[in-house]
């Protein structure tokens, strides 16, 4: 009970360092940003087009993310192969001798 607990703990204190590093300054930004005489149209454009160039920006990221691990996966299949070659040729020497 005590380690779910703890994990719900580190959890809550993770999340929340996130959100104030990394959301707070843009929001903060974005209301300092909004011109006070412009309309509530014009305001919300800004808004959804800040919200916008977000998301793109994190799908531009994940998408980077994938293509790293997507490298070293087929690293790792070509030094299995290597090994299973090695292992082959191990083997072929171990029944001629």
């Amino acid at each position: 009970m005590l380690d779910l607990l703890l994990i719900c703990s580190l959890g809550f204190l993770g999340s929340f360092g996130h959100c104030a590093g990394m959301c707070g300054p843009i929001a903060t930004a974005f209301a300092l940003s909004l011109q006070p005489h412009a309309g509530l149209r014009s305001n919300r454009q800004s808004h959804d087009q800040t919200g916008l160039i977000r998301l793109v920006e994190l799908i531009r990221l994940v998408e980077l993310i994938r293509l790293v691990e997507l490298i070293r996966l087929v690293e790792l299949i070509e030094l299995v192969e290597l090994i299973r070659l090695v292992e082959l040729i191990e083997l072929i020497s171990l029944i001629r001798t």
